[in-house]
C-alpha cells in the first residue's frame, strides 16, 4: 500500500481541505485511469511526495507541485510536469466521485493545458460546515495534529530510501534554526534515522522521521524566529554571516544550471546585506535561502533518471539504443546553453514563438527522463526543430519575444500554438499504440511480421507536418489588408489538405478500432482542425 496515494473519501477529504488552503500535490499517470497515482499532504514537501510517486506509481514520470481548489478547478502549480495532465487527472477525479475542471499552471503560473467545461457544483466540495472540524482560520495547525493521528493510528507502507533522504534534506534547516536544546535532540534523532536507513531499518526509520516533523510543525516559521534572535538576542557577526553565506554557494553550485539560476542573485544580494551592514536580514535571508536551496536540491534528485548498474564483465554488447542516449546528450550538451541565451536575451520572434520552444524543450528533456531507448529516441526527434528555432531566434535582436502582439492576430497565435500542441500529442498517443503492439508481439511469436512494421506508423502523421504553423506565423507577422488576407487563405490551403488526409482509412479506423488499444490520435487533430478553422475563415 502507498503511503501518500489517495483515493474515495480520503482523496475528497483533502481536495476539499485545498479549498482553504494550498497543499503540496505529485501526480504519477499510469497506463489505465485505475493506475493513476496521486497524492496531497498537508505537511511533507512537493518534491518528496514527487520522490514516492515515481518510485511508486506505475508510470516513468511523476509531476508535482502545489494544489488549490478555487470554485470549481482545481489549479496545480507545478514544479515538474508531465503531458495530458489535465484530461487524465479529470478523468481520475471523476472515478472519485469529484467534479472539478483542471488547469495546469508552471512555476511561473502561465497556463499550460486545462481541461475546463461547465460543470454543476459539487455538494460535498461546496459545503463549508467542515465535517472533520476545521476551520478556514486553524487550517494548518488542526490538520497537522490530524495528520499525525492518521499515521501514528493507521498502517502504511514503507517509503523507500530515497524518500527518506529528501526528508532528511528538508529537515536540516529547519533543525538548525531550532533553540539550541531542542537542535541538540533533534540532530540526534536524525542520526537515528541515518543510522537506521543504512541498518535498511526503513519502518523504523519513517517513524523517528515523523517524530522529528511533528516537532518541527510546532515550532515557529524559520524568519520569525530569527525575527525573534534580532530583537531580544545578540546581533550575529559578519564573520559567520559570511560563512553560512560561503555555504550556500558552495552548495548551490551543486545543483543542476537552470536551479542554480533561481539562487546565484539571492546569495549576490546576501552579501550585499553584509557589506551594507544590516546583519539581522542578512541572517534571516540565509535561512530562506538554505530552504530554497534544499527544496531545489530534492527537486533535482525526483528529477533524475535512476542510476543504471555496471555492467558484469563479459556482459553482452549494449541493446540498440544505447547510441541514442550518447546522441541526445551530447547534442542536449550543445543546445542547452544556446537555448538558455535565446530566452534570457528574449530573442524569438514573439512570447507565444518562446513559449512553444521552452515547451517543446521540456517535452523533449521529459522523454529523455524515462531513460530508455524509446524516450530517447522521442527527443531526438524533437531536436531538429528545436535548433531551428534557435537558429531563427539567433537573427533576431535581444529584447524580441517582448513585444506584444496586437489583439487582431492574437487568435492566429493562439492557432498556432495549438496545432503545435496537437502535433505533440498526436505523436504521444501513436506512441502509445506502437508500445501496445510490441508488447502483444513478445508474447505473440506469429507476430514478428506485424513488430518489424511498427516504426512504419510515424509516416501516417508525416502529411500532417509543420507547415500549417509556418503559415499562422505569417499571418501573424503580416500588415493588416490584403497582405494579411493572402496569408490567411495559404493557411486555409494547409488547413484543407490536413483534413482531407484525415478522411483516410488509418485514421478512421487509429483511435478505437485498432485492435490494442485506445488512443485519440484522428480525434485531437480533427478537434484543433476544426477550431483554427472556425479562426481562418472569412468573415463578412
Amino acid at each position: 500500500m502507498s503511503e501518500f496515494a489517495l483515493e474515495g473519501p480520503e482523496l475528497k477529504k483533502m481536495v476539499k481541505l485545498s479549498r482553504k488552503q494550498p497543499l503540496p500535490f505529485a501526480f504519477n499517470p499510469g497506463k489505465t485511469d485505475d493506475e493513476h497515482y496521486f497524492a496531497l499532504h498537508r505537511r511533507r514537501p512537493a518534491a518528496v511526495l514527487g520522490k514516492a510517486a515515481k518510485s511508486e506509481g506505475a508510470g516513468t514520470k511523476a509531476a508535482f507541485g502545489s494544489c488549490t481548489v478555487d470554485g470549481r478547478v482545481m489549479q496545480l502549480t507545478c514544479e515538474v510536469v508531465v503531458p495530458a495532465m489535465a484530461k487524465k487527472l479529470k478523468k481520475f477525479l471523476k472515478a472519485n466521485k469529484i467534479t472539478l475542471n483542471v488547469e495546469i499552471l508552471d512555476a511561473d503560473g502561465n497556463v499550460l493545458e486545462s481541461d475546463i467545461e461547465d460543470l454543476p457544483d459539487d455538494p460535498d466540495l461546496f459545503d463549508d460546515d467542515d465535517e472533520d472540524g476545521i476551520t478556514e482560520e486553524g487550517a494548518v495547525e488542526a490538520g497537522l495534529s490530524e495528520g499525525e493521528a492518521e499515521e501514528e493510528g493507521a498502517p502504511s507502507g514503507v517509503p523507500d530510501a530515497p524518500a527518506l533522504v529528501a526528508r532528511i534534506k528538508v529537515a536540516q534547516p529547519r533543525i538548525a534554526t531550532a533553540p539550541k536544546p531542542v537542535a541538540e535532540k533533534l540532530t540526534q534523532a536524525l542520526k537515528k534515522v541515518v543510522t537506521d536507513i543504512k541498518g535498511q531499518k526503513l519502518a523504523d526509520a519513517a517513524k523517528t522521521m515523523d517524530q522529528i516533523e511533528g516537532v518541527l510543525a510546532r515550532m515557529p516559521a524559520p524568519a520569525q524566529q530569527s525575527q525573534e534572535a534580532g530583537q531580544g538576542g545578540d546581533a550575529p557577526s559578519a564573520a559567520a554571516v559570511t560563512a553560512d553565506i560561503r555555504g550556500l554557494a558552495q552548495d548551490a553550485q551543486k545543483l543542476p544550471d537552470p536551479l542554480k539560476a533561481k539562487v546565484v542573485k539571492p546569495i549576490q544580494q546576501l552579501g550585499a546585506l553584509v557589506k551594507a551592514g544590516e546583519l539581522a536580514r542578512a541572517a534571516q535571508g540565509v535561512v530562506k535561502v538554505r530552504q530554497a536551496i534544499d527544496t531545489l536540491s530534492a527537486q533535482a534528485d525526483a528529477a533524475r533518471p535512476p542510476e543504471q548498474p555496471p555492467e558484469p564483465p563479459g556482459a553482452a554488447p549494449k541493446p540498440e539504443g544505447a547510441g541514442a542516449k550518447a546522441e541526445w546528450e551530447a547534442a542536449h550538451t550543445a543546445l542547452k546553453p544556446r537555448a538558455e541565451a535565446a530566452i534570457a536575451e528574449q530573442r524569438f520572434a514573439s512570447e507565444e514563438v518562446q513559449n512553444t520552444f521552452e515547451m517543446r524543450l521540456k517535452y523533449a528533456e521529459g522523454n529523455a527522463s524515462e531513460n530508455t531507448p524509446e524516450g530517447y529516441a522521442a527527443a531526438l526527434k524533437t531536436l531538429p526543430g528545436l535548433q531551428k528555432m534557435l537558429d531563427e531566434a539567433a537573427g533576431n535582436a535581444a529584447g524580441t519575444s517582448k513585444a506584444e502582439i496586437g489583439e487582431d492576430v492574437q487568435p492566429f497565435a493562439v492557432s498556432r500554438l495549438k496545432w503545435e500542441k496537437t502535433r505533440e500529442t498526436m505523436h504521444a498517443e501513436l506512441g502509445k499504440l506502437k508500445a501496445a503492439i510490441a508488447a502483444a508481439c513478445k508474447s505473440e511469436p506469429g507476430l514478428a511480421d506485424l513488430a518489424s512494421m511498427v516504426g512504419d506508423l510515424d509516416d501516417y502523421l508525416k502529411a500532417l507536418d509543420t507547415r500549417l504553423i509556418d503559415r499562422l506565423d505569417e499571418v501573424v507577422n503580416a500588415a493588416q489588408g490584403p497582405e494579411r488576407e493572402a496569408r490567411k487563405e495559404a493557411a486555409r490551403s494547409v488547413l484543407a489538405e490536413y483534413q482531407a488526409e484525415l478522411q483516410k482509412d488509418f485514421f478512421s479506423d487509429v483511435d478505437g478500432n485498432n485492435g490494442f488499444v485506445n488512443v485519440s490520435v484522428a480525434a485531437s487533430a480533427s478537434a484543433a482542425l476544426a477550431e483554427i478553422a472556425d479562426v481562418l475563415s472569412p468573415r463578412g
